[in-house]
């Protein structure tokens, strides 16, 4: 769904939190993921969102791990 959003400026914040989400669940699942693809395109987001935008989705979907 991240990529889904990815291309449009009024969607980004949907699009960083399905990125945080997937990443999140990749992490829990047990299975391998390519988790670089996940880091990738968040911070791609970084760079196009507005910075508070991004920290507020931060502090709410990503945990670091």
């Amino acid at each position: 769904m991240g990529d889904f959003y990815y291309n449009n400026p009024s969607t980004y914040k949907e699009s960083l939190t399905e990125y945080f989400k997937a990443r999140n669940l990749a992490k829990n699942s047990g299975t391998t993921f390519d988790m670089n693809r996940f880091q990738q395109r968040i911070n791609d987001m970084k760079l196009r969102m507005d910075q508070k935008d991004f920290e507020k989705i931060e502090k709410k979907y990503g945990a670091k791990f």
